[in-house]
């Protein structure tokens, strides 16, 4: 299941990719904002990162497009001298429908991809800091709503707000009756995460 979602992913962006660069193509910088919520909040606190994007408008109110971040979620305290923090880095497949086509647009869309997330614990004993990394990737679900103010054909402002659901994949180790030491075999078993993203930036159309 885990290779078979990073082949998706990466197929559907070199595909993305390949289609837009021949038709007429937007690119988008902003910055992200993000909220954990449900488990990940025990592990990681507020926020703060930035991304790209390129679009194809592929018919009057629909565009296509792809969309890469970084957010980086700063520390929370997990338990007594143990705090987290996360890196998280979405890969989506995006399809959005604009509700008309004056200067301010309101928009609903979809993101579908994969997100690579590295979850930092931090364990102070003995007045000594011990770092730990896991990986907890995943399969991602991005719904979003939001609005464009396009001044002109060239560029836009736009405002986002998406909820993020990333089914994470970790591997555990099982416990097998009478072998207390060295365990069973390694497992998959899934750990969601999701967040609420706020995002903020500026959109160009690099057409010829």
């Amino acid at each position: 299941m885990k290779n078979l979602t990073k082949i998706f992913a990466l197929s559907a962006c070199f595909l993305m990719v390949s289609f837009i660069s021949k038709a007429q193509t937007y690119v988008g910088i902003g910055i992200k904002a993000g909220i954990p919520i449900g488990d990940f909040a025990e592990y990681a606190g507020f926020g703060l990162g930035g991304g790209i994007a390129l679009d194809h408008m592929a018919g009057e109110n629909v565009s296509l497009g792809f969309s890469a971040g970084y957010i980086a979620f700063f520390d929370n305290e997990i338990a007594p001298n143990v705090t987290g923090s996360s890196i998280v880095i979405p890969l989506l497949a995006n399809v959005r429908y604009y509700f008309g086509d004056g200067s301010f647009t309101p928009l609903i869309g979809l993101g579908i991809g994969y997100t690579l997330v590295t979850q930092i614990s931090n364990v102070e004993l003995a007045g000594t800091t011990n770092e730990f990394t896991d990986d907890y990737n995943g399969f991602t679900i991005n719904p979003h709503v939001g609005i464009r103010y396009a001044p002109n054909d060239k560029i836009a402002l736009f405002i986002t707000g998406d909820y993020n659901y990333i089914l994470n994949e970790v591997e555990v180790d099982l416990i097998q009756e009478g072998d207390p030491v060295t365990g069973g075999p390694d497992v998959v078993a899934l750990d969601p995460y999701a967040f609420i993203g706020i995002n903020v930036g500026l959109s160009f159309n690099i057409s010829k």
